[in-house]
Order: C-alpha cells, then sequence, then structure tokens
C-alpha cells in the first residue's frame, strides 16, 4: 500500500487531500493535494474559511525513512508569506491537533489522514516531535554544528540517512532556517509556491521548485453513502469527525523530484484516471456539548 501513498496524489504520492465545504454553496476549495521533494503535503484550511491553515506533510514512497527520522511535518501558515515548521509524531497528535485548532485551522482532518495512513504498514508512525531548526528538533546539541558547517544541508542530509532525528530529503532545504520553528530559503520558497496555487489570498512568486499536483473530480460515495462519526470534548466544545468510503478520479500536472525536474503529469482534466478508492472524511466544531450535525462543515478526500 505505500507505493499507492505516492500517488496519493496519483495513487501514490500521498494520503492526498482535496477538501470542499459540505454546504457548497457557501466556500468551494481546491481538490488538490501535492508532491514536493518526494512529501506529500496535504492542505489544511481555516475553519469556514478560504485560507490556508498550512499544510501536513508526510513521505511518500519516494523517500526512505528510517527509525528516529522525522516522519510527519506540520507546516503552519503565517502572515507576511511566513511559515512554522514543527515535527510530529504520528503516534502522538493530539497536541499537534489542539495546535492547529486553536490558531482556527480544521485540526481534526489530521486524525482522519492518519487513519487512513495507519492502513499502510510499510508507512513511518512514529518519529520525533518539536519546532524545527536548522532542519534538526529544536535544541538537538546537533545545531551549532549544522548552523556553522560550510555545506549544512549535506551535513543534515547526512543525519538522516542514518536515522538521526531529521527528515529524510527535507533536511536540505530546512537546513537554512535558524530560528526556532521558522522556515527560511528554499523551504520557504517552496511552501510559497504550494499556497500560492491555491490560496486566493496568499501572492504568487517565481516558482523555480519541482511540484507535482493531483487533482480529483467525479467523488461518488458508497452506498448508503452514511457517515461513521466520532466526537471528543476539548475546552467544554465538542470536535466532530466524519469518514466513509467512496471512489473518484483523479489527474495529475506538474514535476516532480528535484531539477531537473522529470514531468508526474497523468491523465488529464477531461480524461481522468479511475474511478479509484477514496475515503471522504470531514470536521465539524460545535460549541458547548450538543450533538455533532448530521454532516461535517467540510470534507476532505483521501486516496486509499
Amino acid at each position: 500500500m505505500y507505493q499507492k501513498y505516492i500517488a496519493l496524489a496519483a495513487l501514490g504520492s500521498s494520503s492526498l487531500i482535496c477538501t470542499t465545504m459540505a454546504q457548497a454553496q457557501t466556500i468551494e476549495r481546491p481538490q488538490v493535494v501535492f508532491e514536493h521533494a518526494g512529501w506529500a503535503f496535504q492542505p489544511v484550511w481555516d475553519r469556514g474559511e478560504e485560507s490556508l491553515a498550512g499544510f501536513y506533510a508526510y513521505p511518500t514512497a519516494d523517500v526512505i525513512s528510517l527509525p528516529g527520522n522525522i516522519v510527519r511535518i506540520w507546516f503552519e501558515s503565517r502572515e507576511d508569506n511566513a511559515w512554522g515548521a514543527y515535527a510530529v509524531d504520528p503516534s502522538d497528535i493530539a497536541s499537534t491537533v489542539d495546535q492547529i485548532e486553536d490558531a482556527g485551522g480544521e485540526g481534526g482532518v489530521i486524525l482522519l489522514i492518519e487513519e487512513v495512513l495507519i492502513e499502510d504498514p510499510s508507512m513511518p508512525m512514529s518519529g520525533p516531535a518539536g519546532p524545527i531548526t536548522a532542519g534538526l528538533i529544536q535544541s538537538d546539541p546537533m545545531i551549532p554544528i549544522v548552523e556553522n558547517a560550510s555545506q549544512p544541508n549535506l551535513l543534515t542530509q547526512l543525519l538522516a540517512s542514518v536515522g538521526y532525528a531529521a527528515a529524510p530529503s527535507l533536511s536540505a532545504p530546512l537546513s537554512t532556517s535558524s530560528n526556532a520553528g521558522t522556515v527560511s530559503g528554499e523551504m520557504k520558497q517552496a511552501l510559497n509556491c504550494l499556497r500560492g496555487e491555491i490560496d486566493p489570498f496568499a501572492s504568487m512568486t517565481n516558482c523555480m521548485v519541482c511540484r507535482c499536483s493531483t487533482h480529483f473530480t467525479g467523488y461518488t460515495p458508497t452506498p448508503p453513502g452514511t457517515w461513521t462519526v466520532t466526537s471528543s470534548i476539548r475546552n467544554g466544545n465538542r470536535r466532530c469527525t466524519y469518514r466513509r468510503n467512496g471512489t473518484a478520479s483523479y489527474w495529475k500536472t506538474g514535476e516532480k523530484g528535484e531539477p531537473p525536474c522529470v514531468s508526474c503529469a497523468v491523465g488529464s482534466a477531461t480524461a481522468p484516471i479511475g474511478p479509484v478508492p477514496v475515503r471522504e472524511v470531514g470536521t465539524a466544531y460545535v460549541d458547548g456539548t450538543g450533538p455533532c450535525p448530521p454532516n461535517p462543515e467540510s470534507t476532505y478526500l483521501v486516496i486509499r
């Protein structure tokens, strides 16, 4: 199954997601997931808005992850094209979900993405957590050495290749981010490129990075289309999570790999691939402890 996640954006690129509002007359969001440097970048949106909360990133089958590596990253969208980067332990994601929700994002969708990823026995399901500095976890004793290295990108790549707490294939672009949890340099440019394609409030930059996009169309829930709903209470309010299986078709555009980039194009908007099995997931937030509504406030598609 891990090979499939590589597309999740294309049946093998990442556990994907496309997202639309359940009440489509209010807001429609792009149904797309990105792949960059061998990682899937799943857009996560602000609740009830068209603005981007950030990207939840995880390695695809193009990346070799070792025990001890960073295997999930939350890239938090900030004002003025700024970004934060936080390594996430997928076996303990409650604090990341809370962090996203406290900032107004649909953090509950992270729980649902992990429900799909855990079904793949080859997907790494544990790793270090914390703000990322110079490609490593904040307070790591190697950070001063990386920051003073003549080629910090090569050093962090080497560390990742031996199972150190660094992100395989993303450790190099993150190595120049010297402030705790703040992204700069090449990684910042890549994130702004991805955001510029889907966030109407973002300014598009001159994008010179390889990036592959998976687009979805024609989603149909499996009859009878009933939602499986669970919920939890936090700070006196209810978080509701929804999931149901279905099918959808997809096509891919753009390029992947490292420069020189290689086309990842397959299918098209008029001749998509599929249909393929997907899971539709969504969230709703209730003030107080009242019952969950029958349908989510917004939904995402994840390739199974």
